[in-house]
Parts: structure tokens; C-alpha cells; sequence
């Protein structure tokens, strides 16, 4: 009898790599050998969808070797976990394997002595699980707008699922709706405390008006804020960018990347240059300051800070002054 190429991977894999004790439930395998057992049970059309119950399921596992089951369970779970609904029985199986402890310890390709964890099922499982709790939200989200019963003060708690539910919906909605939803939260939830950022981002991107980018920057600062301050020059024109960015000055965490960007994308610009003047001779901002000035390409500014530098006289415009000295030799 001729083997497949998935047999053939299956059995020269299985043969003497599963190190499984009773205590441990682990295989141990090349990465090389888990990229191909993968690849094979894969190209063997082994989808999850084609079995009708929890039962065929099982049996199709115990019809397998040990490590070939434990790889299938992982990329049954890895399929189950891109589709956005799954079945009864799929959702029964995914709950079993909740409490495994089986894991598949991968061979450090530079350390043969040492390994890395590829997988561990139960936290497979518990990812399913997470994914469809957020798709449930956003059917949620989606069905209580349509219906008219969409309150914003039920969404922005402190609830990981709920929050990623709501990101979802917004995600998903057309292009059309997007600007309504934004004005239906600038009308109904800026008194709302505390507010999720990543939220604020994807509304700001509906619609990046002066009230939702100064609701978003009145907001503790966290990694999207420092993203939506990279973003601005492509989302709002110059004015509302410059009066957006003098805006985030307010908060410390934001300023040096605040003065960067004013510097390198707006320096021509009268408001702009009031503010990086104003932080030049601020002594908590100066110095941050001072590290900007190589990205300003505006030549008629340059002129106006090399003249104030050398009416001022101080140990501070002297270093400035070096700084400007050193670009102009570069």
C-alpha cells in the first residue's frame, strides 16, 4: 500500500518523539517535523466542519497516534478560532478541552538541550472560547443599534470582552454608518468617566473632529494615544493637527513626542512655532525640546531660533547653538 505524504509525515514524526509521562502529558519535537505535521494535516483537507458531532470528533482523535492527535486538536482549535460562529457540538468540544494539560514542546533549533513551548491545548481552547464570548458582543452591539436600543453607558465598562465586542462592531461597520456612530457618541457619552481609548481611536477615525480628538487627549494616556498622535498628520488637516498636538502638550506623558511632531511636520506654521518657542523656554520642556530642533526644516524659523539662542546667552542657548552649528557641518 502506497502512503500519503500526510502518513508518511504522521509516522516518521510519531515514532519515538512522544515523551508523554503521566504527570506531564508532553511532546517533545523538531520545529522543522511540527511545520511539516502541520502542513500535512492541513493539506489532508482535515477540517473541522466535515464532522457532525462531538462523537466523530473524538473517535477520528483515538483512531490517531498521540502526537498526531494533539496536533490535530491544536489546528481544529486554530480553525475554530478564525470562524466567527461555531456549532453546538463545537462548543461543547472546545469546553472539554478546557481542563487539558496535554502541551507540545518544540526543540530549540540552536539548543538541541533546550525546548519552547509550542502549544498547550487548554489555553488553545481557552482562546475559542474568549474569541466567540467578543463575537457574541458585537452581534450584541450590532443588533441593539439596528434596534435602537444602543446605549453607550453599557458599553463603556470595564469588561476586556465587552470592550473587544464593541471594537469588533465598530470595525465592522460600513462606511456609511461610521460618521453617524461617531456623532451619536459625541452626543450621548462624552460625560461618560474613564473611557477606553482604543474605542476613542476607532471614533476618531469615523470622524476626527476638534471635540473627539480633545475628548480622546483628555483621556490618562496610553499606548493609542501615542498612536493617534503618529497617525494625525495623515488623519486632520495642518490647523486641527497643530491645535490637536498644542492640546496634548497638557499631558506630560505625550509632550516629547508632541514637540517632535510639531517640529518635524508643522514647524512652518505660526501656532506651531509659538508652542516649540514657549517649551525652548520652559525649563521642564526645554531640553526635550532642544532634541527636535535637528527636524526642523523650515529655513525662516532656523533664522528666528539662532537669533534668539544668541540674545539669550545662557549655558542652555550655547548648547542649542552648538546643535545647530553640528547640523549645519553634517
Amino acid at each position: 500500500m502506497k502512503l500519503s505524504r500526510y502518513h508518511v509525515v504522521l509516522f516518521s514524526t510519531c515514532i519515538c518523539l512522544f515523551v508523554s509521562h503521566s504527570h506531564s502529558q508532553a511532546a517533545t519535537i523538531t520545529e522543522s517535523q511540527f511545520v511539516n505535521l502541520v502542513a500535512a494535516i492541513e493539506s489532508s483537507g482535515e477540517s473541522i466542519d466535515r464532522f457532525n458531532s462531538d462523537l466523530e470528533l473524538q473517535s477520528a482523535l483515538e483512531n490517531m497516534d498521540e502526537v498526531a492527535a494533539l496536533v490535530q486538536r491544536h489546528v481544529w482549535l486554530e480553525q475554530l478560532s478564525k470562524k466567527k460562529r461555531v456549532s453546538d457540538f463545537q462548543h461543547r468540544w472546545v469546553n472539554q478541552q478546557l481542563d487539558s494539560k496535554l502541551t507540545l514542546e518544540i526543540i530549540n533549533s540552536d539548543h538541541a538541550d533546550r525546548t519552547m513551548l509550542g502549544f498547550n491545548i487548554g489555553f488553545d481552547a481557552a482562546k475559542v472560547v474568549t474569541i466567540q464570548a467578543i463575537n457574541r458582543q458585537a452581534d450584541l452591539a450590532a443588533n441593539q443599534w439596528q434596534s435602537g436600543e444602543f446605549k453607550w453607558r453599557e458599553w463603556l465598562v470595564k469588561d476586556k470582552v465587552k470592550i473587544q465586542g464593541l471594537i469588533r462592531w465598530l470595525g465592522s461597520l460600513p462606511d456609511s454608518n461610521r460618521q453617524v456612530v461617531a456623532q451619536h457618541f459625541v452626543a450621548q457619552a462624552l460625560t461618560i468617566p474613564n473611557q477606553n481609548n482604543q474605542v476613542l481611536l476607532a471614533l476618531v477615525h469615523f470622524e476626527p473632529s476638534e471635540v473627539l480628538l480633545s475628548h480622546f487627549l483628555a483621556q490618562t494616556p496610553d499606548e493609542f494615544s501615542f498612536l493617534l498622535l503618529q497617525q494625525l498628520p495623515q488623519l486632520v488637516d495642518e490647523e486641527l493637527a497643530v491645535n490637536t498636538l498644542i492640546t496634548a502638550m497638557k499631558q506630560p506623558q505625550l509632550i516629547s513626542q508632541t514637540i517632535l511632531l510639531l517640529s518635524s511636520h508643522y514647524a512652518s506654521h505660526i501656532k506651531a512655532q509659538k508652542q516649540i518657542m514657549r517649551s525652548l523656554n520652559d525649563p521642564d520642556q526645554q531640553w526635550l525640546a532642544m532634541m527636535s530642533l535637528s527636524k526642523i526644516k523650515d529655513s525662516y524659523f532656523k533664522q528666528k531660533l539662532l537669533a534668539h539662542f544668541r540674545e539669550k546667552n545662557t549655558r542652555f542657548s550655547k548648547i542649542a547653538l552648538a546643535q545647530f552649528d553640528a547640523e549645519t557641518e553634517l
